[in-house]
């Protein structure tokens, strides 16, 4: 036999041997997954395309999800699921959840909760076993950020405020307890150069306070922390640090320190209750925010003045922030010179867009 013929029929064998082999251990694969970070149930986690490439074949599913740690978060398992040769759909083909584990720990109990993972990485497998056999497996990195919100909320951006150690407010969407190993988050404050705004101070200047490991939205500017000084500018952000890296992080808001010799401009938010104590005016004027849903196009601030009998005079508003309104919050300044206000008590009423009155009771002396 020649050595081209010996050639032939080797290749022939090995193709031969190649379908056998597939034939026995590759029946049943995983196409594709439609599990998502913000839809997270035993029945979700084992949802597949499998294909099947011979006769009639019966498996179950076996699926996990994993922190960044590789720990192990959740793990379901299928009943038996049998298809015969084509295409199928797990979720239509009389899949049952045999029996799911939530591990004991704060991220799994979030998960059982609210269905959905914590903002976050994680690790997604998924596998497909016949006669306890592990057939074919599919992993995927999942990076979760559909709930996830980190915002600053007092003081608001470029407000004046007195105190030399301010209470910095901000917030986000979990609870603290749903941080994973080297998840943490962290507050920076730093001074404004004359030709800074927020966000250049924030990744140029060395911090005044650099505050890790935050377990609160509340953060008194310690009294060992470098002196805010009388007219000073100041940036501030929090950022979530994820293994060293930062992952996310609020806007940089900037505050002032009011200066000695400057007028108290102290901002107040407008809202549909009545304030009980009325806020003072010191320099014929109002600073006020006030937040808007739905804000049609070009349209300016609706707000009247009432005093004590009733009777209502119209005002013109300046917007901090531009001239016209706009989403979300808005900072205006209310000028009250001209409009021949005597001392007493009065109220200013603001209409949103669909006419609902917000209220500010304020005092002039």
């Amino acid at each position: 036999m020649s050595l081209e013929k010996l050639q032939r029929n080797f290749g022939k064998i090995l193709i031969f041997s190649l379908i056998f082999v597939l034939q026995l251990h590759g029946q049943v694969k995983i196409v594709s997954s439609s599990f998502s970070s913000y839809n997270v149930s035993p029945e979700s986690m084992c949802g597949i395309n499998v294909s099947n490439n011979s006769g009639e074949i019966s498996f179950i599913i076996e699926s996990k999800i994993l922190n960044i740690q590789g720990v192990e978060l959740i793990k379901a398992v299928s009943n038996i699921i049998t298809i015969k040769n084509g295409v199928y759909n797990s979720l239509q083909c009389g899949l049952k959840v045999n029996s799911v584990n939530y591990q004991n720990n704060s991220v799994s109990e979030f998960v059982k909760l609210y269905r959905q993972l914590p903002s976050g990485k994680y690790n997604y497998c998924v596998s497909i076993k016949v006669n306890d056999a592990a057939e074919d497996e599919l992993c995927e990195d999942i990076e979760s950020e559909n709930s996830s919100f980190l915002m600053l909320v007092n003081p608001i951006d470029k407000d004046t405020i007195e105190t030399f150690n301010p209470t910095l407010i901000w917030t986000h969407s979990e609870s603290f307890n749903v941080l994973q190993q080297g998840e943490y988050f962290r507050m920076i404050v730093t001074d404004i150069k004359s030709d800074q705004n927020s966000e250049s101070a924030i990744n140029i200047n060395s911090p005044m306070l650099q505050q890790n490991f935050l377990t609160k939205h509340n953060v008194l500017y310690p009294l060992d922390a470098p002196k805010l000084v009388s007219g000073g500018r100041y940036a501030w952000q929090v950022q979530k640090v994820v293994n060293g890296i930062i992952t996310n992080k609020t806007e940089a808001w900037e505050f002032v320190l009011k200066s000695k010799k400057d007028p108290i401009k102290m901002m107040v938010e407008v809202t549909p209750k009545l304030n009980v104590a009325p806020y003072i005016v010191t320099d014929e004027k109002i600073y006020f925010m006030f937040k808007e849903e739905y804000v049609s196009s070009g349209q300016k601030l609706n707000s009247v003045i009432a005093n004590s009998k009733g009777e209502e005079l119209k005002l013109n508003l300046e917007n901090r922030n531009s001239l016209l309104k706009q989403t979300g919050a808005n900072r205006y300044e209310a000028d009250l010179r001209g409009l021949g206000l005597k001392e007493g008590e009065y109220t200013l009423k603001i209409y949103n867009e669909k006419n609902q009155p917000f209220l500010l009771k304020f005092s002039i002396k």
